[in-house]
C-alpha cells in the first residue's frame, strides 16, 4: 500500500509542479510529510472514512481526476492516478452511501464505462476511454 501511494503522490506532485510552477523539491518535501502522517501509529485513519463521498471525490474538479487529466494534457506519467480511479470503481462498501451505489452498478453488470458515464458529471467518452486504456 505504501509503495503504490507513494508512486501516486510521486505522479501528482509530478503534475502540480508542471502545471502550477511548484518547486519539485519542495513538493516532495510535501509528499514525505504526508507520508510520516500516513506512517504515525498515533494517527488512524480507517480506509472506510478515507474512501467516503467516492463519487464526489471522482468528479471532473476534484482531487483525482482533476490531476489525472492535467497529467494526460502534459504528457506525464498517470498509471497509479488511473488505477485509484479504476479501484474506486470496485468500492462496495456496504457502510457508506456511494459504495453502496457502486456494489448496485456491479450487481446491475454494469460495465466500468458505463459507472464512469453514471457517476461522473459531463466526463466525454474521450474522458472514459483514456481512463480505462490500461497502456496510458
Amino acid at each position: 500500500m505504501k509503495k503504490f501511494l507513494v508512486a501516486y503522490l510521486n505522479e501528482v506532485g509530478q503534475i502540480f509542479s508542471k502545471q502550477f510552477n511548484y518547486d519539485l523539491d519542495e513538493v516532495k518535501k510535501f509528499i514525505n510529510q504526508t507520508i510520516e502522517r500516513f506512517e504515525n501509529i498515533y494517527i488512524q485513519d480507517h480506509l472506510e472514512r478515507v474512501g467516503r463521498n467516492l463519487i464526489l471525490k471522482l468528479q471532473l474538479e476534484e482531487r483525482i481526476l482533476k490531476p489525472f487529466l492535467l497529467g494526460q494534457k502534459l504528457g506525464l506519467e498517470t498509471k497509479n492516478i488511473q488505477q485509484s480511479i479504476l479501484n474506486a470503481l470496485d468500492y462496495t462498501n456496504e457502510n457508506d452511501n456511494d459504495g453502496k451505489i457502486i456494489a448496485q452498478m456491479h450487481a446491475n453488470h454494469q460495465t466500468k464505462a458505463m459507472m464512469l458515464k453514471t457517476i461522473i458529471k459531463d466526463i466525454t467518452d474521450e474522458q472514459i476511454e483514456f481512463i480505462l486504456n490500461i497502456n496510458n
